[in-house]
């Protein structure tokens, strides 16, 4: 007993000399740094590199210098990691070929093990994975050339593709019953796949795990007590015929059976709850499956290519047939798809050409585009009133389908949804249908009878083309919009009947119908359906639209080079897009009164056009309306005008001068640009946006005499500005217009007055040295991406509940409150003579007025009334201390705040109520945060102000 006291007397003894040693010869930090938000790294003088901190480490990848590895840029060095507790992850890539690592330590915080974490360290002898550990990414540990044995806790159910190829030495490998997934080949080139005795019946089991098969195998009889089926175990096996699966198994693994060419017949056993993607893909000679009725999902491309598949039977357990699922089954002839399944994804049964009847239940809300398209010998579907939408192509090309019962649930018929269905005669439309999309009905040739719901709108582009046996459809009057070409090449369409509601027909939407080719239709060159004028042609000099007419279709006249006058009556009310886009010769156009939309480039490129009444009538002029009409010089805009389109003047080099009415509340973007004669434009205060470059390369714009200051502006608009670095723009300016400073790179700084109310759309994109902005509590409305592109750090400082700061949360930018905006004119913000603060907003933080006195230069420290210190989020209140650097101390005066608690409430109202009945007396600043209106008096008025700004029904700092 002695001896053995004295002998751990003298391990201790020992022990504690080492420790002290240690400590003395400690090794030193080389390197370190961030791989992760929160955390770091360090790499000392023996070479081990120690990650600490919480959270997910960072993803790296392979030859990016951007984005690889700190530690692959140090592998040489490396020999040994230590992960510390915190750490969630190891990213994709971290020690990716660091070759002479010899030792990792994983805490049991890690979680995730990502793709070629550990790929090639050749050193590496052991690893001890943490039961923590769910998922291992690929390639994690391959090239790990020294190991030798790997245990898989329990935690882990994802396994990813090739984890330890290439460990050469890898013999003893335990897996765990947990694994739901595991990727292709991941022992691939172990010891233990090498080793032959591991194979059975041309089949590698790793535990109760099938991972790769002998690509010549004929037969397989998979083993009982195997519960998964790798990842491409079988791929590309052309020689397999036969396979049983036993009831042990759960999971067939994605790519399983792919490329399985000779395989004819599968039963999968009820224990299999998923089948990955691409399981049978490409099974060419695979006539009939038994599916497990616990199945939920048929994955994307499961069948896809199945050639000799003629029937399944999807299970009630099943819930999605995802996209592609059994695309390209030509043989399939029937399906029955149960009531539990509610989607059916893209492309589904695309090519099942032999597909004869398929039953869709009311538990299906979602039918993907080309689901059914070239299901060429199906010939009638009743669509489930669960559907509100046919999607795009979900029935194109389906050749035999003679019968279609589309439900009163359905609002929208998706772009080509039964184009080339050339065997449909005949189609009623619910009045649940809104809207028939482009080329909907393409090509239906013996589509003889269309009836449309009571609440069609519109009709696509296309929608009923080359319809060839189509003789009659019916309109109804909630119809607004025929596309272009919507019924061209329907050669048998004699009669046509147009609602009034309907306000834009497309170009040749009638071309080469019975009714288009009726020699009688024609008057005069012009083609009439009703109201509507369709199409002219072989015109003479002048033309005067016939009385009665409503709306001149799209590009009914455009290119009529001939054309030099025209008269439109007073019935028109619509002028179509491109309605008279290059007469090259117009030279006179005399609008009626009845006119109140003219459309897209109307008018574009009448090159020889001077002069434009627009009628007061007249609500909008469309895109490019009036477009290059080069020698347009006089323009007179009516008083009922509200929208001037985007390009509607552009380049029209000749117009002097333009009065824009009152009525005007949008001019779009470069509405009047690159009209170099331009130098005279009235322009009203109801304009609410004016859009881009608006008024840019004009006369005006080229004034120098109309620039302040380096900005060009319009009356109270802000429209452009130089290339400088500082801006103050000028008092009274009520809108920065879009894209005003867009790329001005250089800006530095820029003062926006508290008169300004719109800030547009991309006014300072890009001015990448704009790191913050005060925005002034007038301003009501900020455009997109107005300040898109400026500094990394670019903050907005403005009040809170402000425009600015809903538009600074919803933009990801910083905010800072402010008080209220300095008028270094005046003594509004901090009145010197009377060492006061009269103006301070309720609610207002010690750390947000000090930030904002900051941004001015000015340098405070803020006390209650009785001079104590303050914490940074306490508020403001009436008769608190602001000290400037100086020691001038001024008195907060918070409008409505009486009791001085920052803040306003009941309180406040009672008390001014009482001051105002005479029941107790206050004076200095509490009476003037009292006197809520200014007038050096307390009237009935101050108190109901803030009983209504109490109540939410007031701003009092407006």
């Amino acid at each position: 007993m002695k001896k053995t006291n004295k002998v751990l007397s003298f391990v201790l003894s020992l022990v504690i000399l080492l420790s002290t040693f240690s400590v003395a010869v400690s090794a030193e930090t080389k390197a370190s740094g961030t791989c992760g938000d929160n955390l770091t790294w360090t790499l000392d003088s023996e070479g081990t590199i120690t990650v600490s901190g919480t959270g997910e480490m960072y993803d790296y990848e392979d030859g990016s210098p951007e984005v690889e590895s700190p530690f692959c840029l140090r592998d040489t060095q490396i020999k040994s990691v230590v992960i510390e507790n915190g750490v969630t992850s190891i990213g994709n890539y971290a020690f990716y070929w660091c070759s002479k690592i010899e030792s990792v330590i994983i805490p049991d915080s890690v979680t995730t093990i990502g793709d070629h974490a550990f790929y090639r360290l050749e050193h590496l002898a052991s690893i001890t994975i943490p039961d923590s550990v769910e998922s291992i990414g690929d390639f994690a540990f391959a090239g790990c050339y020294a190991l030798t044995r790997i245990t898989i806790p329990d935690s882990v159910t994802n396994l990813g593709s090739r984890v330890f190829s290439n460990c050469n030495n890898l013999s003893n490998i335990s897996l765990p019953d947990s694994i739901t997934t595991m990727g292709m080949n991941p022992f691939e080139w172990t010891k233990y796949y090498g080793d032959s005795t591991n194979w059975e019946n041309e089949v590698l089991y790793v535990g109760k795990y099938l991972v790769e098969s002998n690509h010549y195998i004929e037969e397989c009889f998979i083993k009982e007590g195997t519960r998964l089926i790798a990842e491409m175990a079988f791929d590309g096996c052309w020689c397999l015929e036969n396979i049983t699966i036993p009831d042990s198994v759960i999971t067939i693994g994605s790519m399983a059976f792919n490329n399985c060419e000779t395989l004819d017949n599968v039963i999968i056993p009820d224990s299999v709850t998923k089948i990955g993607k691409k399981a049978f893909y490409g099974c060419k000679a695979l006539k009939n499956i038994q599916l497990s009725d616990s199945l939920t999902i048929i994955e994307e491309n499961t069948f896809y290519n199945c050639k000799s598949l003629k029937s399944i039977s999807i299970p009630d357990s099943v819930t999605k047939l995802d996209n592609f699922s059994f695309s390209g089954c030509e043989s399939l002839e029937n399906i029955s798809i149960p009531n539990s399944v509610t989607s059916i994804g893209k492309w589904v049964f695309h090519n099942c050409k032999k597909l004869k009847s398929v039953y869709i239940p009311n538990s299906v809300t979602h039918i993907g585009e080309y689901a059914f398209s070239e299901c060429r010998a199906l010939e009638s579907i009743i669509i489930p009133d669960s559907i509100t939408s046919i999607g795009e192509a979900v029935f194109s090309d389906c050749r035999g389908l003679k019968s279609v019962t589309i439900p009163d649930s359905v609002e929208s018929i998706g772009y080509g949804a039964f184009s080339a269905c050339i065997s449909l005669e005949s189609i009623t439309l619910p009045d649940s249908l809104k809207n028939i999309e482009d080329s909907s009905f393409n090509s239906c040739t013996s589509l003889t009878d269309v009836i449309l719901g009571d609440s069609v709108t519109r009709i696509g582009d296309g929608a009923f083309r080359n319809c060839s046996s189509l003789i009659s459809v019916t309109m109804p009057d909630s119809l607004k919009e025929i596309g272009t070409d919507a019924f061209r090449f329907c050669e048998s369409l004699e009669n046509i009947s147009i609602p009034d509601s309907v306000i834009s027909i497309g170009k040749q939407a009638f071309y080469n119908t019975a009714y288009y080719n009726n020699a009688g239709n024609w008057e005069n060159g012009a083609l009439y359906v009703e109201k509507c004028l369709v199409e002219v042609q072989d015109l003479n000099q002048s033309y005067q639209i016939k009385e009665g007419t409503r709306l001149i279709c799209a590009n009914a006249f455009s290119d009529s080079e001939l054309l030099e006058s025209v008269i439109i009556p007073d019935s028109v009310e619509i002028v179509g897009d491109w309605a008279f886009g290059w007469c090259q010769a117009l030279t006179n156009v005399s609008m009626g009164n009845s006119v109140v939309s003219i459309g897209d480039s109307a008018f574009a490129r009448c090159i020889l056009l001077e002069s434009i009444e627009i009628p007061d009538s007249v609500l909008s002029i469309g895109y490019g309306a009036f477009r290059e009409c080069e020698l347009l010089s006089n323009v007179s805009l009516g008083n009922a005008l509200t929208n001037i389109g985007h390009y509607a003047f552009d380049s029209c080099t000749s117009l002097k001068g333009i009065i824009i009415p009152d009525s005007v509340t949008n001019i779009g973007e470069r509405a009047f640009y690159n009209c170099t004669s331009l130098s005279d434009i009235i322009l009203p205060d109801s304009v609410l946006t004016i859009g881009e470059y608006a008024f840019n390369c004009t006369a005006f714009s080229q004034d120098l005499s109309n620039w302040e200051n380096n900005v060009l502006y319009l009356n109270n608009y802000l429209l452009n500005a130089d290339w400088v670095e500082n801006i103050e723009i000028k008092d009274g300016t009520t809108m920065i217009v879009a894209s005003a400073f867009r790329d001005h790179s250089n800006l530095i700084t820029v003062k926006i007055p508290n008169s300004v109310k719109t800030i547009g759309d991309w006014a300072f994109g890009f001015c990448e040295s704009l790191k913050s902005v005060i925005i002034p509590n007038s301003v009501i409305n900020i455009g997109e991406y107005a300040f898109g592109g400026c500094a990394s750090d670019f903050a907005i400082h403005g009040f809170v509940g402000s425009v600015a700061e809903v538009y600074a949360n919803e933009n990801g930018f910083e905010f800072v409150e402010i008080v209220t905006l300095p008028d270094e004119d005046s003594n509004e913000y901090m009145d010197i003579e009377n060492k006061t603060m009269p103006n301070v907003v309720a609610k207002t933080t010690v750390s947000g007025m000090i930030t904002n006195l900051e941004a001015y230069g000015i340098t405070v420290t803020i006390t209650d009334k009785d001079g104590n210190a303050l914490a940074d989020n306490a508020k403001i209140g009436t008769g608190f201390k602001v000290t400037d650097s100086e020691n001038n101390v001024y008195t907060v005066v918070v409008k409505g705040d009486v009791d001085g608690t920052g803040e306003i409430t009941a309180t406040d109202y009672l008390q001014i109520k009482k001051v105002f009945l005479g029941t107790i007396n206050i004076e200095g600043e509490y009476f003037a945060s009292a006197d809520t209106d200014g007038d050096g008096k307390i009237t009935s008025t101050d108190y109901l102000q803030i009983k209504k700004y109490f109540l939410g029904q007031l701003d009092l700092y407006a």
